[in-house]
């Protein structure tokens, strides 16, 4: 079943899926599967001008898979906060943290109600660690910063720094 075929049988959803957006168009270039016909069409119009778009798509994705695996393994970080989460999709932050070190804990910060909506969705995390979405916007200053590390139960960012 498509991610089409699968809103229609869902009711309405909270965000327009007739105009392409960009964290879906993201997930499309990764080979996700939680994109709609705008989506990839939107995609497929920009890799008509920028052929190498997909390629650094993915480049960005496995540039996080290995900084989060050094930070987690050979620095021996326990607290991540990413920021600009994006649509989850394989190989996210608390699954390549939490496969190293399970007690890892992840706070994901984004502002777009359809990452929202597929993080609530998605983001779980191991029974040792923790998993939290915060609904902020780094644009908003050090108050998104603020809120991400009341939003961590536990959380103590001069702790598990690795140092």
């Amino acid at each position: 079943m498509t991610t089409d075929e699968a809103a229609s049988t869902v009711g309405p959803l909270p965000f327009d899926t007739s105009k392409a957006h960009q964290a879906r168009m993201y997930d499309y270039l990764l080979g996700g599967k939680d994109n709609y016909a705008a989506d990839r069409a939107g995609a497929e119009a920009y890799l008509q001008a920028y052929p190498e778009l997909a390629f650094t798509a993915r480049a960005n994705r496995a540039f996080l898979g290995r900084a989060v695996r050094y930070l987690a393994d050979e620095a021996g970080m326990r607290q991540f906060l990413d920021i600009g989460t994006g649509i989850p999709t394989a190989g996210n932050t608390h699954q390549i943290a939490q496969a190293i070190a399970p007690q890892s804990r992840v706070v994901y910060v984004d502002y777009d109600p359809v990452v929202l909506a597929h993080a609530r969705a998605l983001l779980t995390s191991s029974e040792a660690g923790a998993t939290e979405y915060i609904d902020a916007d780094l644009r908003d200053g050090v108050a998104g910063l603020h809120q991400a590390g009341r939003g961590h139960a536990g959380s103590d960012p001069a702790r598990d720094t690795g140092r």
